[in-house]
């Protein structure tokens, strides 16, 4: 389904609404030509991860999406569940994709005149603009039922069918301020625009005909503005404004009295996302749990239903409760160095020593000038992912190998162990 120029149609709703609509994620850049003139916009994937193809309409074919691919007029990007889009709009202008979406991305003009819109019909983006715009220039967001404008913020738009059978927009901002004007699915405007400041989120529902604010509770107060929430965003959004943070940039929360707001900290992030590992954890050793548990029962049916007198079933008992207990002692790989934020040192993976116990993660640091840039949280045996920002225009982050030597890290390596990685 290709998304018109004019924005999202009605049938693109009804097909919403109905369920019909294929998960994924569908982006379509346009480069045009302005007043008779070449519209020098580029729009370049920078980064990938899962299952992300281009249909290209000039050639009618699906191609593999990869790094410094540039779109035409045309391509729709599929982003499927579990997976990442991100893209570059000129050199100043960033849109993250998250995983089961469906946008369109137009771009028009030049540096100096750019007109960009971005049609997002269902699924999350989070847009970095590290320029203001200049006074002839555009930056919207257009959903089914409201427009956002920024100018050079931090902004996340979020898009999805409610219990309540409507089409929900969702908007926060994390910094700098923006503009929300509701309007109908053909753009008809509804009410004036409202500001959306800085460490705040508006919350919208709306359907064909109409679109209105959902007043959110704050201190027992129904408020059209509510302090954002980030333990209610999803974890592929907080991963990237951990990363967001970690560049120098400052993103906050609001408070209880508008428009005041505060710094929202690299470690509050960081403190998120590990309570999110150890729940997944926990959850996961649960269903272990319950799964041994489970064939252990079985296995004693089949042992009592099978015992042919009294004493070869306490026979079969025991050694089935011995058997028990062996499964249930694990190894583990003990981590390899601890990484601080003074000592850039790279220690590389290991197997080769192991105790009684084993950690449920490992923490893979990024060093750059002496300083921790990023850290990540790693289960132990899956592969660190690579930064989506680096430190510099060019380099690779680097490890020691068992001779004292660097070596360019693969981020397909499992970590059995904490890591640090240094930027060269």
């Amino acid at each position: 389904m290709k998304l018109g120029n004019k924005g999202i149609t009605k049938g693109a709703i009804a097909a919403i609404s109905a369920g019909a609509v294929v998960v994924g994620g569908i982006v379509v850049a346009v480069l045009l030509n302005l007043d008779g003139k070449t519209a020098f916009r580029n729009i370049t994937v920078i980064d990938t991860l899962g299952t992300v193809s281009v249909y290209r309409e000039s050639v009618n074919d699906t191609l593999d999406a990869y790094v410094d691919m540039n779109l035409e007029a045309g391509d729709e990007v599929t982003v499927g569940p579990s997976s990442e889009l991100d893209l570059k709009l000129d050199d100043d202008k960033f849109v993250y994709v998250e995983e089961n979406t469906k946008m369109s991305l137009k771009a028009e003009g030049d540096s100096d005149n750019s007109r960009t819109r971005i049609f997002l019909s269902e699924g999350a983006t989070l847009h970095k603009l590290d320029s203001k715009l200049s006074d002839s220039s555009t930056y919207e967001i257009e959903t089914p039922n409201a427009t956002m404008a920024i100018r050079g913020t931090i902004t996340w738009a979020h898009v999805y069918k409610g219990a309540d059978g409507e089409i929900h927009s969702d908007f926060q901002v994390y910094e700098g301020k923006t503009e929300l004007q509701l309007h109908t699915v053909d753009g008809t405007p509804i009410g004036k625009t409202i500001d959306i400041p800085e460490g705040y989120q508006v919350l919208t529902r709306g359907g064909e005909d109409f679109s209105e604010i959902i007043l959110q509770n704050v201190n027992n107060k129904k408020k059209e503005l509510a302090p954002i929430d980030y333990k209610d965003l999803p974890t592929q959004t907080l991963k990237i404004l951990k990363e967001i943070i970690n560049s120098g940039r400052t993103i906050y929360i609001g408070v209880n009295t508008l428009p005041d707001r505060v710094p929202f900290s690299f470690d509050e992030v960081i403190e998120i996302l590990k309570e999110r590992e150890e729940d997944k954890t926990s959850e996961d050793e649960e269903e272990e749990d319950l799964t041994t548990n489970n064939k252990n029962a079985d296995e004693g049916d089949d042992s009592e239903e099978n015992a042919p007198d009294d004493e070869e079933t306490e026979e079969t008992t025991t050694s089935s409760t011995t058997k028990k207990k062996t499964t249930t002692s694990k190894n583990a790989t003990t981590p390899l160095t601890t990484p601080t934020t003074t000592t850039p040192t790279v220690t590389t993976p290991s197997d080769t020593n192991t105790t009684n116990e084993n950690p449920a993660t490992y923490t893979v640091s990024f060093m750059y000038n002496g300083g921790t840039f990023a850290e990540q949280y790693v289960t132990y045996g899956m592969a660190a992912s690579k930064p989506k920002l680096q430190p510099s225009a060019s380099g690779n982050w680097y490890y020691t190998t068992d001779n004292g030597s660097l070596a360019v890290f693969d981020f397909s390596t499992p970590i059995i162990g904490n890591i640090i990685l240094t930027w060269q």
